[in-house]
């Protein structure tokens, strides 16, 4: 497991207070980082394997989990249901941890890798990336 390994396993509020679940894993002179973003229904462990090797090619990686997934906060107590408001909250979540926590470690812009539905992935390319 990258956690446990040499990796952070973490959490930050939201712009609504929101507790968003997160964790990295940091390389010394990394080519590059890489955001992971996941899909529907989908949390953190799913990708340690992958983690794990972008890491040992020499990537920091970060990964987020969205509001409603893994360990991050839902609007419901079934801890089985994933909800989430308005879209438009996965894309402030998102940005927050790219500005708040990965650009602040890495001083430079995150390469992005996207698993999430492409209207977030597609939004975030004309809105956040190319403003950069």
């Amino acid at each position: 497991m990258f956690c446990l390994l040499s990796g952070l396993i973490l959490n930050m509020k939201s712009a609504d207070g929101t507790r968003i679940h997160y964790g990295y894993v940091t390389t010394p002179v990394a080519k590059a980082a890489i955001v992971i973003s996941h899909g529907f229904t989908e949390c953190m462990p799913k990708y340690y394997e992958m983690i794990y090797y972008f890491a040992k090619a020499g990537y920091s990686v970060y990964m987020v989990e969205h509001r409603g997934h893994g360990f991050s906060d839902r609007s419901v107590s079934d801890i089985s249901m994933v909800t989430v408001n308005s879209f438009d909250d996965y894309v402030s979540d998102l940005d927050m941890f790219i500005r708040e926590i990965v650009m602040k470690r890495e001083g430079r812009r995150p390469l992005y890798l996207s698993c999430i539905l492409r209207s977030i992935l597609r939004y975030l390319q004309r809105q956040y990336f190319q403003a950069l």
